[in-house]
């Protein structure tokens, strides 16, 4: 119902409108609707108009007149207004807004891959193509001592990386005066690594081979130097190198693994799709590096030490934010890195006091369990990277809760179940760590029994030559 007021009148207009809501109508229906309003408001009579004069007196009094009633207007639909319109209410979730950081990462890491591979590859064909490199492949093919120990036909050993290519160690140049390079070289009756060093003391002088560095062939176990005078080859044209473990492919890998645990930490308490990712990536990585370093003979203390601190404070880091994740088994994880920590450090310890290569080379008399976990690199890679996968299960059970959406699971997330798959290698592991503890200490103890006993039969040595020495002086006194 519409109501439509004017100066004198009232009038009711029935419109059939579908919505109850919503009214708009247009400017031409607003005019015809005060139109009709205004003719409302005029007095008429019930008969027709008369134009006599008495008639015309009869309408002097407008009170006396019955007033008749408009014709109600009917629309037969509602107007459609140009700009006026109720904005359309839709509960819907917001759209997943998906970052770029990830992919600009996944492309700058296998851009920088890429130019390294290619940096690589290009330095080390400049170095075989080196007049230093050719003139002395020439002398060992040419020296008796060689063809003794590696037998005819002495040429550079490919390297199956290289696609057949030989790979050469190291870089000559002549701007600082030092040449060193290693390489690979083969023959009729085995293999052996070649080993060269000249260095120049000062500018202007000739320079001068050092064959007490590096023996210049090894061949298995034996050594064999080879030193003519027909090495010192012009190296006008040479370039330079000096060696530097901190730069060895193995040690940059160290480095990565590092700086990716560093991102991992940062993202760690709000973003944990970034966090896993990096932690992960960072753990992979630990595969990697000691396989370059046999492959492209870089082996060096100061890499197998940098791997294990960085795999020891990697899982710590880890282990101290699940801590604070689950306060009611922060006592637990604490024990948990103590344990780590202490058997790794006296396993590494003992090893060194006993004289070994490397905290890896346990035989099966020491210890059988440790032999079995380190003797076989898959086996140490499969126990490993199931402890690191428990730790991360653990912290993905405080963010993701999806389904796995497989019926015989029911409800039970992803987190959660990569946590139950992981946790026999976890026990394992810490199993081994407990077992590298106790028999580190038992090796550590038998040293200072030896070396006590060791004191002891010096001292009484001492003891009796003291009294040799008194009896013999108090003889001569007689």
């Amino acid at each position: 119902m519409l109501v439509l007021r004017s100066h004198n009148s009232v009038t009711a207009l029935s419109l059939h409108l579908p919505h109850p809501r919503i009214m708009s109508i247009s400017y031409a229906e607003a005019a015809a609707l005060r139109k009709a309003a205004q003719r409302a408001g005029r007095p008429r009579a019930l008969r027709p108009r008369s134009t006599a004069p008495e008639a015309s007196a009869t309408h002097t009094n407008p009170g006396s007149l019955h007033r008749e009633q408009p014709d109600p207007i009917q629309f037969s639909r509602v107007a459609k207004p140009g700009a006026y319109y109720e904005r359309p209410r839709i509960k819907r979730d917001l759209p997943t807004v998906t970052s770029p950081w990830i992919g600009l990462a996944a492309f700058g890491l296998v851009g920088v891959a890429g130019w390294g591979v290619f940096l690589a590859y290009s330095t080390n064909q400049e170095r075989l193509s080196s007049s230093v490199v050719r003139q002395i492949l020439q002398n060992l093919r040419t020296s008796p001592l060689v063809r003794e120990a590696l037998g005819d036909g002495v040429r550079p050993e490919p390297a199956w990386f290289l696609n057949g290519e030989p790979w050469v160690n190291g870089s000559i140049n002549m701007l600082q005066g030092n040449v060193d390079f290693s390489m690979r070289v083969k023959g009729s009756k085995g293999a052996g690594t070649l080993y060269f060093t000249s260095i120049r003391r000062e500018k202007g002088s000739a320079f001068e081979i050092r064959p007490g560095k590096w023996p210049l062939l090894r061949h298995r176990r034996a050594s064999v130097e080879v030193v003519d005078a027909k090495l010192a080859v012009d190296l006008a044209t040479a370039q330079t190198y000096s060696e530097n473990v901190f730069l060895f492919v193995p040690n940059l890998i160290g480095y990565s693994r590092v700086i990716l645990a560093a991102v991992s930490l940062y993202f760690m308490s709000f973003h944990p799709k970034y966090s896993t990712v990096a932690y992960c990536v960072s753990c992979l990585l630990d595969a990697f590096d000691g396989h370059a370093a046999r492959v492209l003979g870089q082996t060096s203390k100061f890499g197998a030490v940098l791997d294990m601190v960085t795999d020891r404070c990697t899982t710590s880091c880890l282990i101290c934010y699940l801590s604070s994740a689950y306060p009611s088994w922060a006592i637990f994880f604490q024990f948990l890195i103590a344990l780590d920590f202490s058997s790794h450090y006296m396993h590494m310890y003992s090893s060194l006091v006993t004289g070994s290569r490397s905290h890896k080379l346990v035989t099966s008399d020491v210890s059988r369990i440790l032999w079995y976990y380190y003797n076989d690199s898959t086996t140490l890679f499969i126990f490993c990277a199931g402890n690191e996968l428990f730790y991360v299960a653990l912290y993905l059970m405080k963010w993701d809760h999806s389904p796995t959406g497989i019926a015989l699971l029911g409800d039970m997330p992803w987190a959660r179940l990569l946590f139950y798959s992981t946790f026999p290698f976890w026990l394992v592991k810490n199993i081994v760590n407990v077992v590298q503890l106790w028999k580190a200490s038992k090796i550590l103890v038998g040293v200072d029994l030896a070396e006590r006993a060791k004191a002891r039969e010096e001292a009484e040595l001492r003891r009796l030559a003291t009294e040799r020495a008194g009896a013999a002086a108090a003889g001569s006194k007689q």
